[in-house]
């Protein structure tokens, strides 16, 4: 049953429209990077001009707007389909499985799915971008502003990368869900959402100290020039907050399932 209603969920919430959205969102992004700063700041090598196309925030008020880019199509389509979901869907599947929590937690389950391919699809879709346009050497003043990304070795640099960015979104996401389970108004918790990843940033912009606990910042790998945490902390720190508000939704999805899913009938 758990598996019949994630392929339900999952299929709801992918479809060709929105995947040539997603596709879209991060060509412009690739683009925008080729316009934003100059030719021999981007790695000649593909893996790292690609990586650098996800390095944020660079510059604090040019990539800020990058950093919400990214998060539009996830947050927009994320949002309609729970809005939808709630309000048409959810009374039918919960009265045929009989069961809160398989319902719960398919959805986590294909949040997580939908993130994840969000990301791939976007880093296949900036490398082919970046494949195709040529670059300058690095100059030696970029090197030694962002000396993590030249330096490292670029498949452990890629790997942490996309995992810490798809961990850190996903945590946003529930965010995001929290809020959804809360107020039943679908632009006031966008606004909400992104005003946390917002602040997130612009506290860790002020104050790199703090970085270490700001979990939203945890993808944004320019910011690990400014504060050499571990990426093992990392990690740990993002799982924990992930399990913690997935048992807070929980809680709440169950507190109020009468509010959420009868109102609408």
């Amino acid at each position: 049953m758990l598996a019949r209603i994630i392929n339900y969920h999952f299929l709801c919430i992918i479809t060709p429209k929105k995947l040539l959205f997603i596709i879209a969102t991060f060509i412009t992004n690739a683009l925008l990077v080729f316009s934003m700063y100059s030719n021999n700041s981007i790695p000649q090598g593909n893996i790292q001009a690609t990586i650098f196309m996800f390095y944020l925030p660079i510059n604090f008020k040019l990539d800020l707007f990058r950093c919400i880019l990214i998060l539009l199509p996830i947050l927009i389509i994320f949002g309609l389909f729970m809005n939808t979901e709630i309000k048409e869907r959810t009374v039918y599947l919960l009265l045929h499985m009989k069961s809160l929590s398989h319902w719960f937690y398919s959805l986590i389950i294909v949040l997580f799915i939908f993130v994840f391919l969000t990301f791939t699809i976007g880093f296949f879709t900036t490398l082919g971008v970046v494949t195709f346009i040529p670059r300058e050497n690095v100059s030696a003043d970029w090197i030694q502003l962002l000396n993590y990304l030249y330096t490292s070795n670029y498949l452990n640099l890629i790997i942490n990368q996309f995992c810490l960015l798809i961990l850190s979104v996903f945590l946003l996401v529930l965010i995001h869900l929290f809020f959804i389970f809360l107020i039943d108004n679908l632009s006031f918790t966008f606004l909400l959402t992104i005003m946390c990843f917002i602040l997130s940033i612009t506290i860790g912009s002020i104050f790199p100290n703090a970085l270490k606990w700001l979990p939203l910042t945890y993808g944004l790998f320019a910011f690990h020039e400014l504060n050499n945490y571990s990426l093992i902390w990392c990690y740990f720190c993002i799982l924990i907050s992930i399990v913690v508000l997935i048992i807070i939704n929980f809680r709440i999805v169950k507190a109020r399932r009468e509010y959420l899913f009868m109102r609408h009938e």
